[in-house]
C-alpha cells in the first residue's frame, strides 16, 4: 500500500513540475519573442529586397524619362 502511495505521489510531483514548466510565462514569453523576431527578420529582409528592386526600377524610369 505504501509503495502505491509513494508511486502516486511521485507521479503527481512529476506532473506538477511538468505543468509548471509548461505554464512558465517567462519561458514562453522568450520563446514567443524569438519566434516573432525570426519571422519579422525574414519579412524585413524580403521588404528590403523589394525596396531595392523599386529603387532600380525608379532609376530606369528616371533615365527613360530623361532621354525622351
Amino acid at each position: 500500500m505504501a509503495d502505491k502511495q509513494i508511486k502516486v505521489a511521485m507521479e503527481a510531483r512529476i506532473a506538477a513540475f511538468a505543468a509548471r514548466d509548461q505554464t512558465n510565462p517567462k519561458k514562453y514569453g522568450d520563446l514567443l519573442g524569438q519566434t516573432l523576431d525570426s519571422h519579422l527578420g525574414a519579412t524585413a529582409d524580403v521588404m528590403t529586397e523589394i525596396v531595392s528592386c523599386f529603387g532600380v526600377q525608379t532609376d530606369k524610369t528616371i533615365g527613360a524619362l530623361a532621354r525622351s
